[in-house]
């Protein structure tokens, strides 16, 4: 029986090359995969006024829906959202949900916000995340290769079903950390914190930690 197709989600400011070590090594290990670069971080220049949450969702949608049978859906961080998102609209062709450092999240992120986009500021990031675990090397090429955020990701709402309303309102960000959970909200991996933020976390996954929860699915 052939194993899930794997699609892996980045965070906010990543494409798809964040994925690349995992990639590799599920690859290696026979494994379907495939990584999003979202709308917006395809390059610098792009233009990111128009882009909104839906656009994100639509994207992740359309990768669940091209794969020939219900996928692992693995979002990192803010993706959580968008991610979660995605899996309301398609819910029989997900296989399970693995949130990665994320949780499932009911938009808006950020109402407030008003820019076009948001970019990355690295002594934000080190005062609000922990980034424990992270090489030095890791976060370089996170500081060269980061993109802005589109503004409408932050500020758009998005109406979910009333079912999952309900378990996004239940798990919020209450339940952070690294694991897996189905549609039925069965939680099917532990390494769960209880924390009011996610730079609470005790410390970034390793590559390591992440491809030993996609080989146990």
């Amino acid at each position: 029986m052939k194993s899930a197709p794997i699609i892996l989600v980045p965070g906010f400011w990543l494409g798809a090359w964040a994925w690349d070590d995992v990639v590799a090594a599920l690859r290696a290990d026979g494994h379907d995969v495939t990584a999003l670069t979202l709308p917006g971080y395809e390059s610098a220049g792009v233009d990111r006024a128009s882009l909104t949450f839906a656009d994100h969702v639509a994207a992740i949608r359309a990768a669940v829906e091209a794969a020939d049978r219900p996928v692992v859906l693995a979002v990192h961080s803010a993706t959580g959202f968008t991610g979660y998102a995605a899996s309301d609209r398609v819910p029989d062709r997900i296989a399970a949900m693995v949130y990665v450092d994320s949780a499932p999240g009911k938009p808006p992120q950020d109402p407030a916000f008003e820019g076009v986009e948001r970019p990355l500021v690295w002594s934000e990031i080190e005062a609000e995340e922990n980034l424990d675990g992270l090489s030095a090397e890791r976060i370089e090429t996170f500081r060269e290769r980061a993109l802005p955020v589109p503004g409408g990701v932050l500020r758009d709402g998005f109406e979910l079903t009333e079912i999952d309303q309900q378990i996004a309102a239940t798990h919020g960000f209450l339940l952070g950390g690294h694991f897996l959970i189905d549609r039925a909200g069965i939680i099917r991996w532990l390494q769960i914190e209880g924390v009011e933020r996610m730079s609470d976390l005790s410390k970034f996954p390793s590559d390591d930690e992440i491809l030993a929860a996609a080989r146990r699915l």
